[in-house]
């Protein structure tokens, strides 16, 4: 079937395609405007932050969302909350008829945990086009049907099938287009952030409790106090003083073993 879309966006359904990132930035230059979806069946060249793979096999949903954007950089970064939060909506109602328990978490910037583990990941990329100014690229991958078997702890990944979620791929599209159209309108175009900024909040895996971030330098440990105006997330360091992070991989206090490996091996690959 073909996915019903809200009011306003055009689709681009592929069966294959390198990145729907890439995909929609190029169709950006060849003179497509947004908002529209672009969505591919399978991907090649999948990617999450940091230009770390994501494995695309048929099954799961790989999709971005083409947007014309009027804003400045620091205003575009508020999307990865709208698409965490249209991520979150999404899943539970593919996940209404679930046979098992199950507890869905936002995770610090942009990944949606199930259960504790990750299902969903979000990346944003810009370009500018000629005419027309900036557009962004808000690329969403949600784990429906599988999952990679050797992503690292101390998070690994799950599914939705696992516990008994509706995996049809239109079917979720269909939540997640209408979340985002949702949460879009709610953001406002950065007027409506705040609200954004609460709901995410009320949502989040780790806020209020000790964490550690791992930076491309150093790893922080600290009270995950807050999210500021922006979206950043405030430490608050033993010492009272607070950091503003702006990058990092966020885990809970009891897995700061598995993040000081995972920060190791970062630094070193």
């Amino acid at each position: 079937m073909s996915p019903v879309l809200p009011d306003g966006w055009d689709l681009a359904a592929l069966d294959h395609v390198g990145s729907t990132n890439a995909e929609a930035l190029r169709l950006a230059q060849d003179g497509k405007r947004g908002p529209m979806w672009v969505w591919a069946r399978s991907q090649s060249s999948g990617r999450g932050r940091q230009g770390k793979p994501w494995v695309s096999e048929p099954g799961n949903l790989y999709c971005t969302a083409l947007l014309n954007v009027g804003t400045g950089p620091h205003v575009w970064t508020q999307l990865s909350f709208v698409a965490g939060l249209a991520a979150y909506d999404a899943a539970g109602r593919c996940l209404e008829g679930a046979s098992e328990p199950w507890r869905l978490a936002l995770k610090w910037p942009n990944d949606l945990l199930l259960n504790g583990h990750k299902i969903s990941g979000i990346l944003l990329e810009s370009t500018t086009v000629a005419d027309v100014g900036a557009v962004l690229a808000v690329g969403i991958g949600l784990n429906l049907q599988h999952s990679p078997s050797d992503a690292p702890p101390p998070y690994g990944a799950t599914h939705l099938c696992a516990l008994g979620g509706d995996i049809a791929v239109e079917c979720a599209l269909e939540h997640l287009a209408q979340a985002f159209a949702d949460w879009r309108d709610v953001w406002a175009d950065g007027a409506g952030f705040s609200r954004v900024r609460d709901a995410w909040t009320e949502r989040a895996h780790g806020m209020g409790e000790q964490v550690a971030v791992n930076m491309p330098d150093e790893t922080l440990t600290g009270r995950f106090a807050r999210l500021d105006e922006d979206g950043a997330m405030i430490l608050e360091l033993e010492d009272g003083t607070e950091r503003r992070i702006l990058v990092g991989d966020l885990f809970l206090a009891n897995q700061a073993h598995a993040a000081a490996r995972a920060a190791q091996n970062l630094r070193t690959t």
